[in-house]
């Protein structure tokens, strides 16, 4: 979606080395879109955006996307981050992963709170602290986790 900036990271050794290829993509992106007369935000929806005047991305996947779900792809105007960590195969690795899985349960609430910051849709308020997570209940592909 034309109304998205995706960018990945180099594959990061460690927090100070991912904080430091995120800042050199922010820079970068910025730096992009003040050249070509735009500004990013960081948002979880587009505040004012009206899905049907958002324009595909000319690349296959998003294609696929919009063609696999149709209606439910051409209202995506919600933004998000994830993150992939890799932790190995061995027996030690898949431990630490177990390890550091339960102890991030107990920061799910937090995320939650701090994702709570898109009340706006189509130029109004919804009423609701975010409303991406009742568009992620309509998308397959992007379902959310109950919590």
């Amino acid at each position: 979606m034309q109304s998205q900036v995706e960018v990945g990271t180099i594959i990061c050794k460690d927090i100070h080395e991912a904080r430091a290829d995120l800042s050199r993509l922010r820079r970068v992106v910025n730096q992009v879109a003040v050249e070509n007369g735009k500004f990013i935000a960081a948002a979880a929806t587009h505040p004012f955006s009206r899905w049907h005047d958002q324009q595909i991305t000319d690349d296959q996947r998003y294609e696929d996307l919009h063609s696999d779900m149709q209606e439910v792809a051409r209202r995506l105007l919600i933004f998000g981050m994830h993150v992939h960590l890799g932790f190995g195969a061995d027996e030690h690795a898949r431990a630490l992963m177990i390890d550091i899985q339960n102890q991030l349960r107990y920061f799910l609430p937090h995320i939650l709170a701090l994702s709570t910051s898109s009340p706006f849709w189509h130029g109004r308020n919804t009423g609701l602290k975010a409303i991406e997570r009742s568009f992620l209940k309509v998308c397959p592909a992007q379902e959310s986790a109950d919590l």
